[in-house]
């Protein structure tokens, strides 16, 4: 075992059996990607659909290795450990609850946010098997939206030995930015920037992913420098599945693996196996629901009203898409509605698809005051955004650009336009609404039964994960058995 990879060697009497023990664990560390069934290679019996995370010379990311021995001594094998890991990175005995001085106010795990420090406590994990105790400090946080993770991190600095070499792994440039100012604000001393047109290290160092996939793809100091790191920390984790992601934290060679995110697992097989092998199991949890009752979060009101879509059936999924929500003037209708009955909120309305957005912005502009829309490529998002923010746009419609990392603590009102199923998609959306302005307790949240296909099937799923999250969810028509009814 070392702290990125570990290797299967097999020997001794349990080798003469006539099945190879390393083919019973790849049967074990498989899955089927999604659609695998329509793969060309597969359908032409080239490939047997399956997603592998033991080679067949027995080599796995050690984030798997307890799931590795604990079935191997299952199935009646010995199991040796041979640890090569290079000394892990240890949380101070005595933990200090201090996250650091921010725009001049010290702040402090403490009270209603005592729960972050337990999140840094679980990080100090132990594994059993093998007859031993070992110590693994790695796994995911499952910090649901508002929970603090800036502030997390900042903990786990403010509890390591000075000097500890840290790395906090970023997606998004917004991500980034706020990272860099909060950092070098809680660790006292401004952090290294790794980020398009600048490398500079640090102790503590905030790092753009496809930076770090780059630069190190070119440069073997960058390589060295990746490998020397000590401890790493993966805000919203649950990307880290995808391929150059996780080819990057595959340099990092950090023992002290922390991921964190809001919705660690909520993507493919895949790409959960593959957080898992980087980073460990869920360490801990704190909810939506613990985060209300300790008014760190509102309280979110869910009404799910109803779109009719009388008309022909229709044959596809793209079509049901285009015509009962990226083009349904029903829905826009009920839209309206919700914005006259709260005509002096801020209203937030999402949408995923840009033909999708300005369909609806064309249409509610002519018919309500301060309404803008934003989008990935709008120039004027950042500026936009602060008008709504100060309260001069009353009626914001934004893409998916606001599902991560961006504090709007105004949304009185949000309407969740943009469909879909995607679990991820729902709670981050949800999450930007959470946020406590310091006035109010709960936040009005809108969403629309599509009466389709596969419309309706998507509707469910999204009723599904609010009632999973324990929000108060009213169904504004009547139910029978989760569909609407006469």
């Amino acid at each position: 075992m070392d702290n990125v990879k570990t290797k299967v060697v097999v020997g001794g009497k349990d080798y003469l059996i006539k099945s190879n023990p390393i083919s019973h664990l790849r049967k074990y560390m498989r899955v089927r990607p999604k659609g695998y069934s329509y793969v060309t290679s597969y359908r032409k019996r080239q490939w047997d659909g399956y997603k592998y995370f033991i080679t067949p010379k027995g080599s796995f990311a050690t984030g798997f290795l307890p799931m590795v021995a604990k079935f191997s001594e299952a199935m009646g094998f010995n199991v040796e450990v041979e640890d090569n890991r290079s000394d892990m990175p240890r949380l101070n005995l005595e933990l200090t609850n201090e996250i650091g001085c921010i725009d001049g106010k010290t702040w402090m795990a403490e009270g209603k946010y005592a729960y972050q420090l337990e999140q840094v406590k679980a990080i100090g994990n132990y594994v059993s098997f093998a007859n031993r105790d070992f110590y693994f400090p790695r796994g995911i946080l499952d910090c649901a939206t508002n929970a603090g993770k800036n502030s997390v991190a900042a903990l786990i600095h403010n509890n390591l030995p000075k000097g500890t070499k840290i790395l906090f792994v970023v997606s998004s440039r917004e991500i980034y930015k706020q990272a860099v100012d909060f950092f070098s604000q809680s660790v006292g001393y401004p952090v290294g920037e790794v980020c398009a047109g600048k490398f500079k290290v640090r102790d503590f160092t905030v790092a753009m992913v496809k930076t770090l996939h780059n630069r190190a793809d070119k440069s073997l100091n960058v390589k060295k420098w990746l490998k020397e790191m000590e401890v790493l920390i993966v805000d919203e984790s649950d990307e880290s599945g995808a391929k150059q992601y996780s080819k990057a934290l595959s340099l990092v060679g950090a023992g002290m693996r922390v991921f964190v995110s809001g919705t660690p697992l909520a993507s493919t097989n895949v790409h959960n196996m593959i957080q898992i092998g980087s980073s460990g199991k869920v360490l801990s949890k704190i909810s939506n629901t613990e985060l209300i009752k300790k008014k760190v979060s509102q309280k979110p009101n869910i009404n799910i009203l109803l779109n009719e879509n009388i008309g022909a059936p229709l044959l596809s999924y793209s079509e049901e898409m285009h015509a009962m929500i990226h083009t349904s003037l029903n829905r826009v209708e009920i839209i309206e509605g919700i914005l006259r009955k709260h005509k002096s909120e801020q209203v937030l309305i999402t949408f995923t698809i840009k033909e999708h957005g300005y369909f609806m912005y064309d249409i509610i502009k002519d018919n309500f005051e301060n309404v803008e829309i934003i989008h990935g490529v709008s120039k004027n998002r950042k500026e936009a955004l602060q008008r709504f923010k100060e309260g001069e746009t009353k009626i914001l419609l934004s893409s998916q650009i606001l599902q991560r990392g961006v504090n709007i603590p105004n949304i009185r009102v949000l309407i969740m336009a943009h469909g879909g199923k995607s679990e991820k998609t729902v709670k981050q959306y949800v999450g930007r609404a959470l946020r406590h302005d310091g006035k109010n307790d709960s936040v009005e949240i809108y969403d629309i039964y599509d009466n389709g296909l596969y419309v309706g099937k998507h509707s469910r799923d999204r009723i599904r994960i609010y009632k999973r999250e324990e929000f108060d969810v009213i169904e504004h028509y009547k139910v029978h058995r989760g569909k609407p009814t006469n």
